[in-house]
């Protein structure tokens, strides 16, 4: 019996773009392959394993591809870039495409922590700002009206929508930033 080396069951379902939260060692989401409010799919990193307390499904990684992507077991092991032998091989558009969420998940995790030291930054200026004639020192006044938009920015990151994430991400990458 030859030993297939999969790809990390919580890469490739946070690649698939579900939401995951970690609590203690397990990871918690809504499940794909039902409709829910509460998040009832479980991921185990270090047993590589996913399981939904809703739907019942349950596996590895290679079960989860099969089952979201509806995959025959052959064409999951080419999706996932392992080859019949066992070898993992690349596949470059689905290896180019997973670096680049990571890469995008990454900045919003990053401008996420920017935007709210820029916020804390305008509520202590607000603590100090008595009357109109105190925003009038040099640059006070700029900082303190980018609240709105750090907020505003803020909002759409915490929000569900990932293209109006990927446009805010372009806007503040090729654009100007804050």
């Amino acid at each position: 019996m030859q030993v297939i080396e999969k790809p990390s069951i919580l890469g490739v379902i946070q690649a698939e773009g579900v939401e995951l939260k970690q609590r203690g060692r397990l990871w918690w989401g809504l499940c794909s392959f039902h409709s829910e409010k509460t998040p009832s799919f479980c991921v185990d990193p270090e047993k590589q394993s996913f399981k939904c307390y809703g739907c019942g499904k349950y596996g590895d990684a290679i079960d989860f591809v099969q089952h979201y992507k509806n995959l025959s077991f052959k064409d999951t092991l080419v999706y996932l870039g392992i080859s019949s032998n066992g070898q993992a091989k690349t596949n470059p558009p689905e290896t180019r495409r997973r670096e680049l969420i990571e890469k995008f998940k990454e900045w919003c995790c990053n401008y996420t922590k920017y935007l709210c030291e820029r916020l804390r930054v305008c509520n202590q200026i607000d603590s100090l700002v008595k009357t109109s004639d105190d925003l009038e020192l040099k640059g006070l006044s700029e900082i303190y009206l980018l609240r709105d938009v750090c907020q505003y920015h803020l909002s759409i990151l915490n929000g569900k929508d990932d293209k109006t994430k990927f446009e805010l991400y372009k806007e503040v990458y090729y654009g100007k930033r804050i």
